[in-house]
């Protein structure tokens, strides 16, 4: 049998040929750098396939064989994201400490549980009879005021509403005559001025550049 030549190993410092590695990293013109032949001998690198194509093996490709056994724990079979409740004490008190103090700044508040911390008994109760207590709103000792309404009844509102219609039409009719044009009984309308707001050409062609096809415009 024939003795297996060993390769020889470059160790004198200078290129062999023009993708030997062993070599300065200097860039120049006329001459490849070691990182130049790393990346060009990257761009070679295939895997080796058998006569019907299939890879048998690949520079990054693991050899361990697959395993689809999955471990036997008792966390697949329980609860998942569930917080104790000591947990969440111990997470509400850290909180509001840091929150109440000026030295610290919570970052990304949309990922933590908020509406699990806030105390919602606290904010939705209104402390009204702490406030006005009932001696203070019925009764001889009243604070509050009665409020001034412009009638008792349905009847008096419908004379107030009479008379004060009365006097609309006796002054209308005293501008009238002295108006040639106001035959017709219309006249302009007086349009506030902030109505007319938004209606500049840039306003318009910011509007332009947002309006598609699918968008009902109504004027």
């Amino acid at each position: 049998m024939a003795k297996k030549q060993e390769k020889k190993v470059n160790v004198s410092g200078k290129p062999k040929h023009s993708l030997d590695v062993n070599r300065s990293n200097d860039s120049k013109k006329e001459r490849r750098s070691a990182a130049t032949v790393r990346r060009l001998k990257m761009y070679k690198t295939r895997p080796v396939r058998d006569r019907k194509g299939k890879v048998l093996s690949n520079e990054f490709q693991s050899k361990d064989l697959p395993s689809t056994r999955i471990q036997p724990d008792r966390r697949w079979f329980g609860n998942t994201r569930v917080v104790n409740q000591k947990e969440l004490e111990f997470f509400r008190e850290e909180l509001q400490s840091r929150m109440s103090s000026n030295y610290n700044v919570i970052l990304k508040e949309k990922k933590l549980p908020l509406s699990l911390l806030n105390d919602h008994q606290k904010q939705v109760r209104v402390h009204l009879l702490d406030r006005e207590p009932f001696q203070d709103a019925f009764g001889p000792k009243t604070k509050r005021k009665r409020p001034s309404l412009l009638a008792a009844d349905y009847e008096s509102l419908l004379k107030k509403a009479d008379g004060s219609q009365d006097v609309f039409e006796q002054k209308r009719g005293s501008s009238a005559s002295g108006e040639a044009d106001d035959g017709d009984g219309f006249r302009d309308l007086v349009r506030h001025t902030m109505f007319e707001k938004g209606q500049s050409k840039r306003i318009w062609g910011e509007l332009y550049k947002v309006i598609d096809s699918s968008d009902v415009v109504v004027q």
